[in-house]
């Protein structure tokens, strides 16, 4: 799911799967859930704070996964997914807005160069521009039933709903940060506050846990990730950053 913190200190997540196709339990959902912490509280406990369910009928808001959730002008703008096989229309761009007050899905239809049956990908909201930006994820191909790499950046002008091609194929770079042999007692494991550049403004995304801890930054609207094996660290840069950026991000954490 997606989990969205808002200023008056709700957190909403949207959709989201439950285990992996193969699994007899697998499910993906279509439902918006609302987080209240009681005073004082930072996060929702099992024996305080408030939760909201609110469901929705397929046709309303279809089943969604790997999506992104961008808070703008008081509506959470919900763009691509995967879906289940079959859902998928070849070079359309889902996206749905989700009144951040009353919770009421709309479904909207942009016109212009759409990246197509987009998800796993990163939006962040340009206010200068009134736009919401997506770099980075995977586009399904149905036809072959495959999955390529988006390298492409795209605007959504959210006046007028129109998409806008900011660059057919951008940078992404991987890097491998290891630990150099050495004594073991000089080892110390890393943990969320290792990944957070001291040098540089950043938007801290939410860890994500994929058998193993997945840290993100948001550095200029380009999604930054760090996935942590302990001895080793596996970097990726989706889309152009100035290369003293990505220095001195790597220094940092480094």
């Amino acid at each position: 799911m997606s989990r969205t913190n808002m200023p008056d200190g709700r957190i909403i997540c949207i959709a989201g799967e439950h285990e992996d196709f193969y699994d007899p339990d697998f499910c993906i959902y279509n439902d918006v859930i609302v987080l209240r912490s009681a005073p004082g509280k930072d996060i929702v406990g099992i024996d305080s704070g408030e939760v909201e369910i609110y469901g929705y009928p397929k046709s309303v808001f279809a089943t969604t996964d790997f999506h992104s959730a961008t808070l703008a002008h008081e509506r959470l703008y919900v763009i691509g997914r995967l879906g289940y096989a079959g859902t998928r229309t070849e070079g359309v761009t889902p996206i749905v807005a989700v009144n951040a007050s009353t919770y009421a899905i709309e479904q909207l239809s942009a016109t212009g160069p759409a990246p197509g049956w987009i998800y796993g990908h990163h939006a962040a909201y340009d206010e200068a521009a009134g736009a919401v930006v997506v770099r980075g994820g995977k586009i399904h191909v149905e036809v072959s039933n495959q999955e390529t790499v988006h390298y492409g950046a795209h605007r959504l002008h959210l006046d007028g709903l129109r998409w806008e091609l900011i660059a057919l194929q951008e940078t992404h770079r991987r890097f491998l940060l290891q630990k150099d042999e050495g004594p073991s007692d000089e080892f110390l494991e890393p943990g969320a506050d290792s990944f957070r550049p001291a040098n540089l403004p950043y938007r801290w995304l939410l860890p994500q846990d994929r058998g193993v801890s997945v840290y993100g930054l948001d550095i200029q609207g380009v999604r930054v990730t760090f996935m942590d094996f302990a001895i080793k660290v596996k970097a990726l840069v989706e889309g152009d950053l100035p290369p003293e950026v990505v220095d001195q991000t790597l220094a940092d954490v480094i």
